[in-house]
């Protein structure tokens, strides 16, 4: 301690300093921290299958609509019914989604100019994305949707609600 003491009094003219120093390490500190976040998205369209684009579509919607969409994390050779379609994760409270009366783990099969007009009719989810994205403000939505009832019967229902 009586070391510390004799250092002590060469450093306090130095104060002022110290300070500067400390300071500068903690926005040096900050600023990696920031930088690091940044590449967590980049990260994530990297390693997934959809790309920049879908990624930008489904911040879009979440954003307008208040729906969070689940992604698939692999990449089938193998086309199946179970491709073609977006199941909805989540939807915020007080959304335009929620006051429509969507629900977690509907399956939106259609929507805007791209509603199924027969049961075999498909589209991509990134078709889908892409309309959900597109559709100007200030206009009506439909969406069309499978949801599974008590009886494990899918029926196709159409959602309409205004955008904000």
């Amino acid at each position: 301690m009586k070391d510390f003491r004799r250092v002590f009094k060469y450093i306090w003219p130095q104060w002022p300093r110290v300070i500067v120093v400390l300071f500068s390490a903690v926005i040096v500190s900050s600023l990696l921290s920031l930088s690091f976040m940044t590449v967590i998205p980049l990260l994530k369209v990297m390693m997934g299958q959809e790309g920049i684009h879908g990624w930008v579509e489904r911040k879009i919607s979440a954003h307008r609509y208040g729906i969070s969409f689940s992604v698939p994390q692999h990449l089938d050779f193998v086309e199946s019914d179970n491709d073609y379609y977006l199941r909805v994760s989540g939807i915020k409270k007080d959304s335009p989604a929620q006051k429509a009366g969507l629900q977690r783990d509907d399956v939106i099969i259609g929507a805007g100019s791209l509603l199924a007009r027969e049961r075999q009719e498909i589209f991509s989810p990134a078709k889908l994305l892409e309309e959900l994205a597109t559709i100007p403000g200030e206009s009506k939505l439909s969406i069309q949707l499978l949801r599974i009832n008590q009886e494990d019967a899918a029926g196709i229902k159409v959602v309409t609600f205004k955008i904000d």
